[in-house]
């Protein structure tokens, strides 16, 4: 939140987590604790449509990321764009971990997506797919002991490739999706976007 306050002209933020709104309203910023699932919830905020709107790194926890993308629609302006972020399931991590057996996800995930699966998503509930990059995360410690050393040695190696991939124009065995969007409902009588 403190880095999107360094470019934004206005910040709020949306949470169904107590804690994550008290501290960001003890930081200084304005946030509101919500469902964002919850279309009625969202509007009886009484909040101006944004230029900009970041799922980030959300929509793989909700149950029925669908009613999200309906919620947030009137969040969204007739120029205004959606950005969502999410791991890649098809990312090149995951599919060395699958080789050896493992499933590297969060605890809270409920889904993985695909370009394809979210794009498909998308569509279903009124957004029109406008731009899609691909991120990379830096690998955090690996821990001191033999065994991690050698796991964050193979971590890197992979998360290496990733991006040598990316920038040969693979971009798609990225670790990330970011996905931008706008509403197809206004796309029609809209002016078009800058990008």
């Amino acid at each position: 939140h403190g880095t999107l306050a360094e470019v934004a002209h206005h910040l709020i933020g949306l949470d169904l987590d107590d804690e994550g709104v008290a501290a960001a309203r003890a930081a200084g910023f304005e946030a509101h604790r919500v469902d964002c699932r919850d279309p009625r919830a969202v509007a009886a905020l009484g909040l101006e449509p944004a230029h900009v709107v970041i799922v980030g790194e959300l929509i793989e926890h909700l149950d029925n990321p669908g009613s999200m993308l309906e919620a947030v629609k009137p969040l969204v302006g007739p120029t205004g764009t959606l950005v969502i972020t999410t791991p890649n399931g098809h990312g090149l991590f995951n599919v060395c971990a699958a080789v050896v057996g493992r499933e590297l996800n969060h605890p809270d995930h409920v889904t993985l997506y695909s370009w394809f699966t979210l794009s498909n998503l998308l569509a279903r509930h009124g957004w029109s797919l406008d731009q899609t990059a691909v991120y990379v995360p830096r690998l955090k410690s690996a821990g001191t002991q033999l065994g991690q050393r050698a796991l964050g040695a193979g971590a890197r190696l992979v998360l290496g490739v990733e991006r040598l991939a990316a920038r040969l124009g693979r971009p798609y065995l990225a670790d990330g999706l970011i996905m931008t969007a706008s509403r197809a409902d206004l796309d029609a009588g809209s002016p078009p976007k800058p990008r």
